[in-house]
C-alpha cells in the first residue's frame, strides 16, 4: 500500500478541521489521546490498526463540533487564541 496513510496521520488530517493556534496547543495531546484508544499493546496487531483503522464517525464528528464553537467564537479556554482575540472588560466594569 505505498502512498497509503497511517492511523497518525489520518488523525492529524482530520484535525486539519481546527484552527492553527487551537492546533498547536493540543495536536500533539489529541492524537496521542485518539491513538491509544485505538491501541493494544500487542505490536502485530498495532501494526494492522495503524495501517487499516480509520478515524470513527464519532470522532470526526466531534473535532467538527470544536472547530465550529471556536470558529463561530465560542467560548474559548483561557490562554488559547491569536494575541488580543479574548481581551476581557475590567472587573469594575458595570
Amino acid at each position: 500500500m505505498s502512498g497509503a496513510l497511517d492511523l497518525e496521520q489520518r488523525y492529524r488530517r482530520v484535525l486539519r478541521l481546527l484552527p492553527g493556534y487551537y492546533r498547536d496547543k493540543w495536536e500533539e495531546d489529541m492524537v496521542a489521546a485518539f491513538l491509544d484508544s485505538w491501541l493494544t499493546g500487542d505490536p502485530e496487531a498495532d501494526e494492522y490498526i495503524t495501517q487499516a483503522a480509520r478515524p470513527t464517525w464519532g470522532e470526526v464528528a466531534s473535532v467538527v463540533a470544536v472547530a465550529a464553537r471556536l470558529y463561530l467564537g465560542g467560548a474559548r479556554p483561557s490562554g488559547i487564541g491569536p494575541p488580543g482575540c479574548c481581551s476581557t472588560l475590567p472587573r469594575s466594569w458595570p
